[in-house]
């Protein structure tokens, strides 16, 4: 059976990859890789029942009867708050980088944060108070919530690498990427359909109550599965672990800062494109769940195809090349959201189904970018320090897009004979970021290439 796939050259690709990352190579970490993707997959599934199309349903009953001027301001705080929660990583080599073991600590912070999202965000919604008391309670659970799962994310990122060396690491995200793209889109169109049938018979808030019972499940699972992920052992090299060594730790390679600053970047452009972007397509640009879906899962046949690809590239040239070229082109995907509008719900196909052709290579590219420079010991400070520059980003990208919007209010814009708001325009903002952005990965590619 695998010689006649292997007939196919896209398979045979992927059978390539699965082969040199799910095979025993000799580090017996194989076993482990697999539960890796399945605990990936599983927080993916989490996402989808309960973020989202779930997460902007759940702001939108909560803000049902705001104000414009408190739906402009709630939607960025709740953004900026679970940014700010983000920052929390900052702390987490003060409380994991000395532990040798640090699974039982990630459960709890994983636990609570998937307590407050399943359970204490609807029964926000749900409390018959004044709405702006409803968001700030909702923006400060957000908050926690993202305090919690940013605190452990670092540490659990350092313990997943673990099993994925650098000889299948690539491979490894090929395969993450296309099963998980097809996981996404199925699971996107299956909860589209199902919210479109809620939200027309006006019980959106039963569909996300269902879906929450379900993520409940999938959270049990998924405490079962990263069981089986072994755990190394941290900074096995220094007998003793100061304060300063992890302040100074992510200063100690001029690359490693580099990639930071690209990450930032990175980050404030496909924030400041997406804050508001989501609710404008349901409320603005009036596209039904449905059809979101539906644009996405014609992109995947290009998304498979090319995904093998990229990673080719990347084991033929490195990984910058590859992300630089990616990113690049990647930018025109947000120039085309800016023109999607009621009257041009077509543009919002061909963006979509142009972005999963392109993905792969930001993908891959960002996934090991950081993995690229950084020091070998106290990676942890090292990663918790790139997130914390990531959030501030986030905040300062949540924060200018408030500020963008408000500013434009009223002020349309009118692009190829089509009327844009202000909601759809501040796409362009992100176009050009991203696109810059791909001009300094390739001149630290090619900084690196003369060096070497």
């Amino acid at each position: 059976m695998k010689r006649f796939f292997q007939k196919f050259g896209i398979i045979a690709d992927y059978c390539a990859c699965a082969g040199r990352t799910f095979s025993d190579s000799g580090d017996g970490l194989h076993l482990s890789r697999r539960r890796v993707l399945y605990d990936y997959h599983l927080t993916a599934t989490l996402n989808a029942l309960t973020g989202g199309i779930f997460t902007t349903t759940l702001m939108l009953l909560l803000l049902e009867k705001a104000t414009t001027e408190e739906y402009v301001y709630f939607i960025a705080l709740a953004s900026a708050a679970a940014s700010i929660g983000g920052m929390a990583q900052f702390l987490s080599p003060l409380v994991f980088e000395r532990l040798r073991h640090r699974r039982r600590l990630i459960y709890v912070l994983q636990g609570i944060s998937h307590a407050i999202n399943i359970l204490l965000l609807p029964l926000l919604v749900c409390l018959d108070i004044p709405t702006s008391a409803k968001a700030y309670l909702y923006v400060a659970a957000r908050g926690v919530m993202s305090a919690c799962s940013s605190l452990c994310g670092p540490a659990y990122s350092i313990w997943t690498i673990h099993s994925l060396p650098e000889t299948c690491r690539s491979d490894y995200f090929v395969i993450q990427n296309m099963s998980n793209t097809i996981l996404n889109q199925t699971l996107s169109l299956v909860l589209a359909v199902f919210m479109d049938f809620f939200t027309a018979n006006d019980s959106a808030l039963t569909g996300v109550l269902i879906m929450r019972g379900l993520a409940m499940l999938a959270v049990f699972v998924k405490f079962t599965v990263m069981r089986g992920i072994v755990e190394p052992e941290y900074n096995s090299g220094m007998t003793r672990i100061t304060l300063r060594d992890m302040l100074t730790a992510p200063f100690s390679s001029r690359g490693f800062l580099l990639t930071v600053g690209i990450s930032i970047i990175w980050t404030f452009g496909t924030t400041i494109g997406g804050t508001y972007y989501e609710a404008y397509l349901l409320d603005g640009a009036k596209l039904s769940y449905t059809y979101l879906s539906i644009c996405g899962i014609c992109g995947i046949p290009l998304s498979l195809l090319l995904l093998p690809k990229w990673n080719k590239w990347i084991r033929d040239r490195g990984w910058l090349p590859a992300l630089a070229v990616s990113m690049v082109l990647y930018g025109f995907c947000y120039g085309m959201n800016g023109l999607v509008t009621a009257q041009t719900p077509w543009m919002y196909f061909v963006s979509s189904v142009y972005c999963m052709a392109i993905a792969g290579g930001t993908t891959l590219g960002n996934a090991n970018l950081l993995y690229l420079f950084m020091p070998e010991n106290l990676k942890n400070s090292c990663l918790a320090f790139s997130n914390l520059c990531t959030s501030l980003s986030a905040v300062a990208a949540a924060a200018a897009a408030k500020w963008f919007c408000s500013l434009t209010a009223d002020v349309p814009l009118r692009v190829f004979g089509v009327m844009l708001e202000n909601r759809a325009y501040i796409s362009f903002i992100a176009c050009a970021i991203i696109v810059c952005n791909g001009g300094l990965v390739w001149a630290l590619y090619r900084k690196t290439a003369r060096k070497s």
